[in-house]
């Protein structure tokens, strides 16, 4: 990337939320905004392009969407075709397409409910989690590592959080008598930071782990974070990963939390020659934080003033990127749930109590109190824009829209639908995909009449071929887009709509799939519970047909409730 002149420069922080199967959205909103991009450099030294650069220094992400983080940090040293229409065979070519809708197969239910991951007595998760461990491994092998893309920077900070299990313990003082005055408490949430294009010899103290895929650098860490951030409690198997006990004391979001055990020295020159590791349980990163764009911020700040950390400093950052006519970066989520599930029941049984509590507490341990003030004073606030899945359904005046896990075939069964069925992956790539460009053109833009001297230079003497109007409030104004969105000619792309197919299962779905289900129920039972040898045949039998048949009864009326059966 050529870094003469920044004053032609707006940075993009990508924050990646959660979304179990509908990575497939998220997957195809990046594969659209680096084809742009592509196409933007491409043709960025042609008479009449705009002459600004977009910069992508952070990638941060939970869940579903830390997998794709990592993702995208491999696919950096690729050359690949985007897949703008769908395809009529598996696309091993595109990182984005082949991760998250071709996976390992087309029928991924039919793997999940296999049991070879069962030995003996211990079940990891209700579903077979096997095929992650293939995609993840299929990740991080690059073979021939190409040069950054420019809109990438060479040396991109990227990170993925993590719901560690023992957690970081720690204690509060009290004074009392007796032989304990302290009260000890323990913090869950972890970090699992990288340092792109890094040799580990250039690692710098400050527990950002050093990454390159080729030569392969750290993969196996990036691989069983990936792994870890997107384990899905009781769904998907809780990931180890191990670390050295550097990149943990050294953290600053980590290092004032951890535990005795973990090995902690005072300066990097104490390390010995084999540094110690330090070993992890992880389930989700989402549980804790599903959306970490405040660390995402946090990270721009750290890039605007790398050697201030003081009130002033932070007051001017805050004070520019705030405002339209000063701000050189934002944080772009991309967030397939972004709506909280307004279908509350008040009911007092336990089969109700029992969800509504784990999803107050979800709530509770994800809140951001300190960013609320951004939240109720967004309009003069460009620190963080969202793409969110949106689409149109029915016609005419009947039309109505549909936005969040509404939009999506993967959307169903808290994200795992997209596992039912390729054709639900396939939709929500090309919605993601178009809710991009949708986004790009009419929502990511700048006033016109700006004197932010990023887009003045950048668009100087060719602001009324970009021109975008766009009603907001009832009034129709003038806007820029941040990101202009070019075909591989270097011409305006026109705005296209999201696929309207929406696709269904047909009503007996389930049948080829019940012996399959009895198969792994009766294997779960088996290894959780200690039957009697006598009844254990009837016994499991009679239990695992029970447990199919409300399964297959909570599917069909889930299914057929988000209109995909």
């Amino acid at each position: 990337m050529d870094t003469a002149n920044e004053d032609n420069t707006f940075y993009v922080g990508l924050c990646m939320a959660g979304a179990v199967s509908a990575g497939a959205y998220t997957a195809g909103v990046m594969d659209f905004l680096i084809e742009t991009l592509n196409n933007w450099e491409k043709h960025r030294k042609k008479n009449g392009v705009p002459t600004h650069r977009v910069v992508i220094p952070v990638i941060g992400g939970a869940s579903a969407g830390g997998m794709t983080g990592i993702l995208t940090a491999a696919a950096m040293g690729k050359r690949f075709q985007p897949v703008s229409k769908k395809p009529a065979s598996r696309q091993p070519d595109n990182p984005f397409y082949h991760t998250w809708v071709d996976m390992t197969d087309d029928d991924m239910f039919k793997l999940m409910l296999s049991t070879s991951d069962i030995r003996g007595d211990t079940v990891h998760s209700l579903l077979n989690a096997n095929f992650i461990d293939t995609i993840a491994g299929r990740v991080v092998q690059v073979a021939k590592s190409e040069p950054t893309p420019p809109f990438f920077a060479e040396n991109l900070k990227l990170f993925v959080t993590l719901t560690n299990l023992e957690g970081f313990g720690f204690n509060l003082p009290f004074s009392g008598g007796g032989a304990r005055n302290t009260y000890d408490m323990s913090l869950h949430n972890d970090y699992a930071c990288f340092m792109l294009n890094k040799k580990q010899t250039d690692y710098a103290g400050d527990g950002w782990i050093p990454l390159c895929f080729n030569p392969q650098v750290n993969t196996e860490i990036a691989k069983d974070a990936a792994m870890a951030t997107g384990a899905f409690p009781g769904g998907l198997k809780a990931r180890k990963l191990t670390r050295d006990a550097r990149y943990v004391n050294d953290n600053d979001w980590i290092k004032l939390k951890v535990k005795p055990d973990v090995p902690k020295y005072e300066s990097a020159d104490e390390y010995p020659s084999v540094n110690p590791v330090y070993e992890s349980v992880n389930v989700d990163g989402g549980i804790i934080n599903n959306e970490p764009f405040e660390l995402v911020r946090e990270l721009l700040y750290k890039r605007a003033y790398p050697t201030k950390d003081d009130g002033k400093a932070n007051a001017d950052y805050k004070k520019q990127s705030e405002d339209f006519k000063q701000f050189s970066d934002t944080v772009l989520m991309i967030d397939p749930f972004p709506s909280a599930d307004t279908d509350f029941s008040s009911r007092l049984g336990l089969s109700t109590v029992l969800p509504n509590t784990l999803s107050a507490l979800f709530a509770q341990v994800r809140i951001k109190p300190q960013l609320f003030r951004n939240a109720v004073d967004i309009e003069n606030c460009p620190t963080q824009f969202l793409i969110a899945p949106s689409r149109k359904k029915g016609q005419g005046s009947r039309t109505t829209e549909l936005t969040g896990s509404r939009a999506l075939a993967c959307g169903a069964l808290g994200g795992f639908s997209g596992f039912l069925s390729k054709e639900f992956r396939i939709h929500d790539y090309f919605l993601g995909r178009a809710n991009c460009q949708s986004f790009l053109q009419k929502y990511f833009v700048v006033p016109h009449n700006t004197p932010n001297r990023i887009f003045v230079n950048g668009y100087k003497g060719m602001e009324s071929k970009y021109l975008i109007r766009h009603t907001i409030g009832g009034q129709e104004k003038n806007f820029l887009p941040i990101i202009p969105v070019l075909d591989g000619n270097g011409n305006l792309l026109p705005a296209q709509p999201p696929p309207v197919e929406w696709p269904q299962l047909p009503p007996n779905a389930f049948r080829p799939y019940k012996s399959a289900m009895k198969r792994r129920a009766s294997k779960i039972l088996c290894a959780l519970f200690d039957w009697n040898p006598i009844v254990e045949k009837i016994a499991l039998g009679i239990a695992a047909n029970y447990v199919t048949n409300k399964v297959i009864k909570k599917l069909r009326e889930e299914m057929t409730e988000h209109e995909l059966m």
